[in-house]
């Protein structure tokens, strides 16, 4: 048993910018580490047991959040 939260996104980002990618990625990670750890205190699950991805509509791209 395990779960996935998945975040969408409407920031612009350059299809061809990894690095401004990369930035929105750190600049939400403490938002999906949140997300995840009450996820595992309500559903009783490690957070080794959820996946956390930000789905940036703008480039129409997913993201895994580490």
């Amino acid at each position: 048993v395990g779960a996935e939260i998945i975040d969408y996104k409407t920031d612009r980002v350059d299809p061809g910018d990894p690095a401004t990618l990369e930035r929105l990625v750190g600049y939400y990670r403490p938002q999906l580490i949140a997300y995840r750890e009450a996820i595992g205190k309500l559903f009783d699950l490690s957070p080794d047991k959820i996946t956390t991805k930000l789905a940036m509509l703008a480039i129409d791209r997913v993201v895994e959040v580490r």
